[in-house]
């Protein structure tokens, strides 16, 4: 045989069945939060079961950590709850309040789906938080950034993205964190966050522009002290202050994250900046993230990118296409290329 051979194929198998079962618990818990947040009755009902089977997910790859024969054909959620405890690596214990919520939450469904009791608007959204706490909880129990065959999660859900730059951003970004360069994976999971932002968002202005008095004609630009000219201005800060609150107003729908998570990924990210030629971060002063903030960062900008994938919501913006076409232009010109930052 030529050429480099590949994984085994026990390796490839392992990791085709971690990274769907890891997809199938996002997407079930991407719809509890739906159901959750119409503040339905019968939706909340979808809530309670989709959170719950996603839970059922999880558990059962913490559980699949421990060597040995597989859990029962038949096995009481409790039973799984317990041997997924058992399979946690030392110094990794869930939160002290989980396990109860769980058991809460396997409680909940089968009054819901067994005895037609009610689901309160409230209890669906308790039920939701409790996958997502897990869903956070998993990165650091299975190792997902570094599954057998050489790719993780990241990198598989990177080959469904059609776009070369954002699949080199986010592929870079796991092989980074692998390498033990935190911050460099920050650097890299920002660029692709912001692709991922200015794809998602409805294109209501140039994200790059500032609006301003026109530079040429008129007497507002000669004497910028008149009362005219502050008046404009004034109107037009206020516009622009806005519109930036529809836009991330638009982003959390877009996205489909809550503005604490958004603002949590913000801090870890910071804000990336191509204005040298090469990808680079500003923080403003933030501290530096730590290696357990990059990790839940990579596991959020990943699972952010799959729902959008799966929405078929990536495609390139307006902006972006101009403004790409211009980067290729003077790439072609200075014989460069710009892409992601190693």
């Amino acid at each position: 045989m030529s050429g480099a051979e590949g994984p085994p194929v026990s390796a490839v198998r392992q990791e085709s069945t971690i990274v769907a079962r890891w997809l199938g618990a996002v997407s079930l818990i991407a719809a509890a939060e739906d159901a959750a947040r119409a503040r339905v009755g019968a939706l909340n009902i979808v809530a309670v079961a989709s959170a719950h089977s996603a839970t059922e997910v999880m558990l059962g790859l913490i559980a699949s950590r421990r060597p040995g024969r597989p859990g029962p054909r038949f096995e009481t959620f409790d039973a799984l709850l317990k041997r997924a405890t058992d399979a946690l690596p030392p110094g990794v214990p869930l939160p002290d309040h989980l396990p109860s919520e769980l058991i809460n939450l396997n409680d909940v469904r089968n009054f819901a789906l067994h005895r037609g009791v009610a689901v309160a608007d409230s209890t669906a959204a308790e039920a939701a938080l409790t996958a997502r706490t897990l869903l956070d909880v998993l990165p650091l129990v299975v190792a997902l950034e570094a599954l057998p065959g050489g790719g993780g999660l990241t990198r598989a859900v990177a080959r469904r993205i059609e776009d070369k730059r954002l699949r080199e951003y986010l592929e870079l970004a796991e092989d980074l964190f692998r390498a033990n360069d935190h911050l460099g994976a920050a650097t890299n999971l920002s660029g692709a966050f912001t692709l991922v932002i200015h794809r998602a968002e409805l294109p209501s202005r140039d994200p790059s522009s500032r609006w301003s008095l026109p530079n040429t004609g008129g007497g507002l630009q000669r004497d910028p002290t008149s009362a005219l000219a502050k008046a404009v201005d004034g109107q037009l800060a206020k516009l622009h202050e806005s519109v930036q609150r529809d836009e991330r107003w638009v982003r959390r729908i877009a996205l489909g994250q809550s503005r604490a998570t958004l603002a949590r990924l913000e801090t870890i990210l910071g804000e990336a900046n191509w204005g040298s030629g090469s990808l680079r971060t500003l923080r403003h002063g933030a501290p530096d993230p730590s290696i357990d903030d990059v990790a839940w960062a990579m596991a959020r900008v990943t699972e952010i990118v799959y729902r959008l994938s799966v929405a078929g919501s990536l495609d390139l913006s307006f902006w972006e296409r101009d403004q790409l076409a211009r980067e290729s232009a003077k790439l072609t010109e200075t014989g460069g290329e710009a892409g992601p930052t190693a």
